[in-house]
C-alpha cells in the first residue's frame, strides 16, 4: 500500500498538488476534486476503503484525473470489489497520467492479471427460469449459466410472482468455482406450467392465448391444455399437456428451423429453368431451319432395306 500511495503522489503532486494539502475537516458542498482526493488518500492509508471509494468517486466525478482513477482501483481492491478494481485499473492503463513510465504501466498490468486470476466462478441453476436472481442487492443474474464474481460471501435473493422468495448465502473462494442450485416453491396449490423454448424470442400461447415470450411460468387450471410455441424462421410446435390439481409441469421445446427454400434460392431455380428452356428452344429451332438434302447414289433405293435388296440382285 505504501508503494501504491507513493506512486500516486509521485505522479500527481508535482503537477497538481503543489500547494500544501488542507487538513481534514467537515465536508463542504464547495469542496472540489483536490479536497475529495486528499480525503480519499487519508482513508485509503487508514484502511477505510469504503470511505476512500466514496471520496475518490466524488473527486473523479468533478475532474476525471487518471491518478484518482488509479487510487480508486486500489481502494476497490482493498474492499474486495475485485471486478470493479480491475475495471478502474484497466481504464488507467488505457489513459495513464502524464509522466507514467513503461515500467509503472507494466506493474499495473501485472496487478490486473493477478486480480483476474483471483476471481471466483459461480455456476447458477434456478427453477423456474423466469425467476429473478439478485446478488448483493445490486446485480441481476440470469437463472442459468456460469459467471465470475468477487471472492467472499454474497447474498442471492430469488423471487417470482406466485412463488415463495428464497435467500441464499454463497461463499466463493479465490480462483474457485461455487454452485447454486435452487427450486422455488409455489405459494398456492394451483398447477403451474413452465415452458422453456430454445429460442429466447419465441412466442408461447396456452389455449390460443399469448402468455409471453421465451421462458414462461404461468398458473393454469386442472385438465387438458394446448401449448403452441412459434418464432419467425422456425417450425411451429404444438403440444398437448394435461395438468393435475397441483404441482408444476415443465416443457422444454426445441424449435427447428424451417426447411423451405429461401426466396433467393427459388429465384435461382426459376432463372435456371428459364435459361435452359431458352437454350433448348434455340437449338431445336436451329436444327429445324437447316435444309436436309438426300441424294441416293445411282441404281440404289433409299433406305437400308432397299440398299440390301439392290446388293442381292446385282
Amino acid at each position: 500500500m505504501a508503494v501504491a500511495l507513493a506512486l500516486s503522489s509521485w505522479l500527481e503532486a508535482p503537477r497538481v498538488w503543489s500547494q500544501p494539502q488542507p487538513a481534514q475537516g467537515p465536508i463542504s458542498s464547495a469542496d472540489g476534486p483536490r479536497e475529495w482526493f486528499t480525503r480519499g488518500l487519508a482513508a485509503l492509508d487508514a484502511g477505510r476503503y469504503d470511505d476512500a471509494i466514496r471520496a475518490f468517486e466524488r473527486s473523479y466525478a468533478l475532474r476525471a484525473s487518471p491518478v484518482v482513477l488509479y487510487n480508486l482501483g486500489l481502494a476497490l481492491r482493498g474492499a474486495g470489489r475485485v471486478r470493479e478494481a480491475i475495471s478502474a485499473l484497466e481504464r488507467f492503463v488505457q489513459r495513464p497520467a502524464d509522466g507514467t513510465t513503461a515500467a509503472q504501466l507494466r506493474a499495473v498490468t501485472d496487478e490486473i492479471i493477478r486480480l483476474r486470476a483471483a476471481l471466483a466462478t459461480l455456476e447458477i441453476d434456478i427453477t423456474p427460469r423466469a425467476a429473478r436472481a439478485v446478488i448483493d442487492a445490486a446485480e441481476v443474474l440470469p437463472t442459468r449459466g456460469t459467471f465470475t464474481i468477487d471472492p467472499g460471501t454474497h447474498t442471492v435473493v430469488m423471487s417470482l410472482d406466485g412463488y415463495r422468495s428464497e435467500t441464499r448465502l454463497v461463499t466463493a473462494a479465490r480462483a474457485r468455482s461455487t454452485t447454486l442450485i435452487a427450486r422455488l416453491e409455489a405459494n398456492d396449490q394451483s398447477p403451474h406450467l413452465q415452458v422453456e423454448p430454445s429460442v429466447a424470442s419465441a412466442e408461447v400461447l396456452v389455449d390460443d392465448r399469448l402468455v409471453g415470450r421465451g421462458a414462461i411460468d404461468t398458473m393454469t387450471s386442472e385438465g387438458a391444455h394446448t401449448v403452441v410455441v412459434r418464432a419467425a424462421g422456425y417450425r411451429e410446435v404444438r403440444r398437448a399437456v394435461r395438468m393435475g390439481s397441483a404441482g408444476s409441469t415443465r416443457l422444454v421445446i426445441e424449435l427447428q428451423r424451417e426447411s423451405g427454400l429461401r426466396p433467393w434460392a427459388v429465384g435461382l431455380i426459376v432463372g435456371g429453368v428459364a435459361l435452359s428452356a431458352i437454350i433448348v428452344g434455340g437449338t431445336v429451332a436451329a436444327l429445324s431451319s437447316t435444309p436436309r438434302v438426300y441424294a441416293p447414289p445411282p441404281r440404289t433405293n433409299p433406305g437400308w432395306l432397299g440398299n440390301a435388296f439392290e446388293q442381292r440382285t446385282q
